[in-house]
């Protein structure tokens, strides 16, 4: 994931920064370090719970799922809660929520 990541091809603007300029390095690579040193952290986490979520029957499968080994799962899912109300929202002053459910 990390090694994917765009980084700006241009620093000639880095010196108007000052030492803020190095502000994403540094937070990436301490991020970086925090998920090495959690050995729960693994991508196969997420292709077990995609395999979990394929397997339910069809019409019970969540709009979002957390898959969560770093502590953050508790204020995530709020989050998604609010995002699928706010979706349902939008789609509904559409008079299209129809298009976010499961049709049988």
């Amino acid at each position: 994931f990390i090694d994917n990541l765009m980084r700006p091809s241009d620093h000639s603007r880095d010196n108007g920064y000052g030492e803020m300029a190095s502000a994403p390095q540094a937070t990436l690579e301490q991020f970086h370090q925090m998920l090495l040193q959690n050995p729960a952290q693994d991508p196969r986490n997420v292709a077990e719970a995609v395999a979990r979520l394929v397997a339910l029957p069809k019409g019970q499968r969540p709009f979002r799922t957390v898959v969560d080994n770093i502590g953050m799962g508790a204020g995530v899912e709020p989050y998604n809660q609010h995002a699928e109300q706010l979706t349902r929202a939008i789609y509904g002053s559409m008079q299209m929520t129809h298009l976010l459910d499961v049709q049988p």
